[in-house]
């Protein structure tokens, strides 16, 4: 066990908060899409997501009780709790956060919302929670966001009103063996089908490394060139006779 007394290793609960209306319910959804806990993302605004299934969070358009959603990926189990954002529901977010294992704290570039903002991190800091800044819902019209960025200017190349574009690498591996998240399978996320010599399908176990929303990187268990399915929930199984082909990029 963590001092905080967390748990070092095993499942994970993580709470999802924020102010209201930041996109706490739409974060769940699309984790649960992502990581095929469900087939369909639905939306706030058609009233058919997992989370506010209630018939008065349907009503109303907003959470207005913690929902609980459990979900598996690459072999890791995790619940989320989503925490209502409106003001006279913080009381469910002081009751479940400090059972989780950490909190994702979904915001908006909006300086209209930061003083509900710190009210939740002052909440989330009080109570010794690890939390992790979501910021959702750029700019709709400019698909732009402030931010502040540090750079070295020794030798003044750059100037007040200049336009830049930037590229954030959190993280990098080269000549990695990459293949699409939904090429994973197995109640581990850790195995794979692949075409062989003789276009049978056959089941491989795969070690994973970096990922991003899409991709994943596979640091051993297939080498460049290998053919794998990429037909999520299909009906084909280990020892199948099917032909391939390679995708170009």
């Amino acid at each position: 066990m963590a001092q905080n007394g967390r748990s070092d290793a095993g499942p994970r609960c993580i709470a999802i908060v924020g102010p209201f209306q930041s996109g706490k319910t739409s974060l769940l959804e699309a984790i649960l899409t992502r990581t095929g806990a469900v087939e369909r993302q639905g939306r706030v605004a058609n009233r058919n997501t997992v989370g506010d299934a209630g018939l008065e969070a349907r009503a109303h358009g907003m959470s207005v009780e913690p929902n609980v959603a459990t979900v598996r990926f690459l072999g890791e189990t995790m619940t989320f709790v989503d925490c209502p954002g409106s003001v006279e529901f913080q009381h469910d977010m002081r009751a479940v956060a400090p059972a989780c294992d950490a909190a994702v704290v979904v915001c908006e570039a909006d300086e209209r919302k930061v003083p509900a903002l710190e009210i939740v991190l002052r909440e989330l800091e009080e109570a010794d929670i690890p939390r992790y800044l979501f910021i959702n819902k750029i700019d709709t019209a400019t698909r732009t966001m402030i931010t502040e960025v540090d750079v070295s200017n020794d030798q003044a190349i750059f100037t007040p009103g200049m336009y830049a574009t930037a590229e954030l690498e959190v993280n990098r591996c080269d000549n990695a063996v990459i293949i699409p998240i939904e090429a994973l399978s197995g109640a581990s996320g850790r195995t794979v089908m692949v075409l062989n010599d003789h276009q049978i399908l056959e089941q491989r176990s795969v070690e994973t490394g970096l990922q991003d929303a899409a991709s994943v990187q596979i640091t051993a268990g297939l080498q460049p060139g290998n053919l794998v399915l990429m037909a999520k929930n299909s009906q084909f199984k280990p020892g199948d006779h099917v032909e391939g082909r390679l995708i170009p990029n």
